[in-house]
């Protein structure tokens, strides 16, 4: 299966060894306008046998059978909406706009998938069995972003945009997990806090289609860790951070010690498991995927539908 890459930067090199690995054949590759130094080294890193100095050629050649879109953000829907004629697969990086309505005309595409490449976490797929194996589902997700990194806001656009822009850039992530756990959600209240005229928090609770109860802590630049807290009856599936999970059955009691004078109570852990970070985590479980999506069989890639879900959800919070 022949691969194309339009974008050779970090993110289109952390995806080579697993889509190697998951049997393609690097193809094809272009970058910025012209062919630069990075382009040149990565064609001679990878042994990539096509370098298009213009992307546009790159897309309308016939050297790939399957795409991964890699470019920096605000040229992501210029690249759709030139290949929205074409059906050859296409895995694209997220968040591919800040604006949701920008997905609108290719949100029934279906060869488009989206790197959202958390959802194959090894403690995501349990998570998901979990869920779907117990009953009274409570879920408790704290997303502590940072805006003190990349893409920031703009001070003269920031009027517009009621979300930060780092919670479509990095916090996606979590709000895909969630409806790939609990089905789509849809917001039934929220409360903000604001420091400055700047948006500090957001508190709020939810209820999926499949009605499971989600509760969201959102505070920005906290001191804690991205988690998802699922509970049902005397069971808890905890994700902290997103690469961990344990499952905890019932408590165990500590009795009073010198250094602790009163009785405490710890759950008791059953199972915990630690995602392999030989390769950027979920790469690979992706990479094998679309490699079988591009087979026409039916997987848990993220669709481009999947990924204007998601940020409806943050835009809702708005």
């Amino acid at each position: 299966m022949k691969l194309g890459i339009i974008g050779c930067g970090t993110i289109a090199r952390q995806h080579v060894l697993p889509m190697l690995k998951a049997g393609f054949n690097i193809n094809s590759i272009s970058g910025k306008p012209g062919v630069s130094e990075s382009l040149k080294l990565f064609s001679s890193d990878f042994n990539v046998s096509n370098v298009f100095d213009d992307s546009r050629e790159l897309l309308y050649s016939n050297t790939w059978d399957a795409l991964l879109l890699t470019c920096p953000t605000e040229q992501m829907i210029d690249y759709l909406h030139l290949s929205i004629d074409i059906n050859k697969p296409m895995l694209v990086e997220k968040p591919i706009s800040y604006n949701s309505s920008d997905l609108l005309p290719f949100i029934e595409k279906d060869n488009i998938c989206v790197g959202l490449n958390r959802r194959f976490y090894k403690s995501v797929v349990k998570a998901r069995d979990f869920i779907k194996q117990n009953k009274n589902i409570l879920i408790k997700v704290s997303i502590p972003e940072t805006l003190n990194k990349p893409p920031y806001d703009e001070p003269e656009k920031n009027i517009q945009i009621k979300i930060p822009k780092r919670s479509y850039h990095n916090s996606i992530h979590v709000y895909d997990i969630l409806n790939f756990l609990a089905g789509k959600i849809e917001w039934k209240h929220n409360e903000k806090i604001f420091a400055k005229n700047k948006l500090k928090a957001i508190i709020a609770i939810g209820c999926s289609d499949s009605g499971h109860l989600v509760q969201l802590d959102n505070y920005y630049d906290s001191s804690a860790n991205f988690s998802i807290d699922i509970l049902s009856n005397e069971k808890r599936f905890l994700l902290e951070p997103i690469e961990i999970s344990n499952l905890y059955s019932g408590m165990t009691v500590q009795e009073p010690t010198d250094d602790i004078p009163i009785r405490t109570y710890t759950p008791f852990l059953k199972r915990k498991t630690i995602e392999n970070i030989d390769l950027k985590p979920g790469f690979l479980e992706q990479a094998i995927s679309f490699m079988n999506f591009c087979k026409n069989k039916e997987v848990d890639i993220a669709k481009i539908k999947d990924l204007y879900v998601s940020m409806k959800l943050i835009d809702d919070l708005s």
